[in-house]
């Protein structure tokens, strides 16, 4: 089910009636939180316990082993006592404390542990409404989380028996509900992508060698890129992220902080991410920022894509048609009015990027250009930028129309510098050969 409001209603008339609550659901949608908020409304206090740090069950129940002070004739020297989990201890004395309150424990990732004695121990709450030998207030209202995918463990029948299991499904409505319910700003890429394809709320991600993600629909096609990209990088193992309500939060208020202005300046520097091989991976900064929250997948592509649309305003040349020659700008003519390479140098690298770039995309598509002036103009961008979006589209296009003379090309991806590894790359990919 979706967490809509008919859907938060039915978990807090289970809360309130003792019906214990168990939200069951992919990693990140939100569901200790949706236990906190239903607290909040109730006027109550919420404990969160969190199950997947404990290694063992005497962990959570507390139970210990000590000698007896003064046993009787014929009674063991030893006897057992309980000191519940800190969190848990917390709760009981706060309901004791607070009679009239309702007070409700959420058993956070409750079938994420290593021993399942952890999980027996916490389900076993539910069946005898104690913890050891401390029993639980009658205003205390039990619940619990579960995830459905990675390293669970199985839960009891009988346990699960005495919960009302709610599965619940990331939803992208429900998440821009819920961040505009908590007076928290969206911006406004993340909520464009989420309209449009609100599917992409959820997704495990690729590899960063995988070569694209903008395509893939399933789980299964993620597995089947990150098999493929370890072969090719000589990786049996990667610590991957993934799109989520939880992630896309954390990425919403990171971007929000940065501001439009750092935004720009992320995308024009290099990432220094590279493959399993040590090859650069060719993306900006700002591909690299968003990947480390939310992963390779589609919600990152998409959401990177339509951010570049907003921010780089395009320039005259690249909006030509493929087909049309680029035009011969102010920008243009400098170069080509320069008498050595280094005076090219010098008055390419005075220019902003967009005129650099509209330098380049005339030189690439004139017949007889300068190799040298090629050369010298690749050397003008710093080692720390990269292509933008808007021209890498535009040298893509007229690299499938054969429209790009590769004697120039191979010119300028002579120069050293990141911008001339990305151009050499996009064209070996794109006609499957080495240039």
């Amino acid at each position: 089910m979706k967490l809509t409001e008919e859907t938060l209603d039915v978990i807090t008339e289970d809360l309130q009636q003792g019906h214990n609550p168990l939200l069951a659901g992919p990693v990140g949608v939100g569901k200790s939180e949706v236990l906190t908020q239903i607290t909040e409304r109730l006027g109550g206090t919420c404990f969160v316990v969190d199950c997947g740090l404990m290694a063992t069950k005497e962990d959570f129940t507390g139970v210990r082993t000590r000698k007896a002070e003064s046993p009787a004739p014929g009674d063991p020297e030893h006897e057992q006592y309980f000191v519940p989990h800190v969190d848990l201890a917390r709760a009981i004395r706060h309901a004791n404390a607070n009679p009239d309150e309702t007070v409700v424990v959420v058993l956070d990732e409750i079938n994420r542990v290593d021993d399942p004695g952890v999980t027996n121990a916490a389900t076993a709450v539910f069946l005898q409404r104690r913890v050891g030998d401390t029993p639980l207030p009658k205003n205390v209202r039990m619940s619990a989380t579960g995830n459905v995918h990675g390293h669970v463990v199985d839960l009891d029948e009988a346990a699960v028996s005495r919960m009302s299991l709610r599965e619940i499904d990331p939803d992208a409505v429900t998440w821009m509900t819920f961040m505009e319910n908590a007076g928290r700003e969206v911006i406004g890429d993340i909520r464009d992508v989420l309209t449009r394809r609100p599917e992409l709320i959820w997704a495990k991600g690729a590899s960063a060698a995988a070569s694209t993600v903008s395509s893939y629909t399933s789980s299964d096609d993620a597995e089947l890129l990150n098999r493929a990209a370890s072969a090719v990088a000589g990786r049996t193992r990667e610590i991957l992220q993934i799109t989520c309500p939880r992630t896309i939060t954390a990425l919403n208020t990171r971007l929000l902080s940065a501001g439009d202005e750092k935004l720009k300046q992320w995308d024009l520097l290099a990432s220094s991410l590279r493959d399993g091989r040590g090859n650069l991976l060719g993306l900006t900064f700002l591909e690299e920022i968003v990947r480390g929250y939310v992963g390779n997948t589609p919600f990152a592509a998409d959401l990177i894509e339509t951010m570049r649309e907003r921010l780089n305003p395009p320039i005259t040349a690249q909006l030509n048609p493929v087909g049309q020659p680029a035009e011969r700008t102010e920008a243009v003519e400098r170069v080509l009015d320069a008498t050595d390479t280094d005076e090219v140098l010098d008055i390419a690298s005075e220019m902003t990027i967009p005129e650099r770039d509209e330098v380049l995309i005339y030189l690439l598509e004139a017949p007889g250009s300068n190799p040298a002036v090629l050369t010298a103009l690749g050397n003008a961008y710093d080692v720390d930028e990269t292509v933008g979006s808007t021209t890498r589209k535009a040298i893509s296009e007229r690299i499938i129309a054969e429209l790009i003379n590769l004697d120039n090309l191979r010119a300028f991806t002579s120069a050293r510098t990141p911008v001339a590894d990305t151009l050499r790359d996009i064209y070996e990919a794109l006609a499957g050969e080495r240039l």
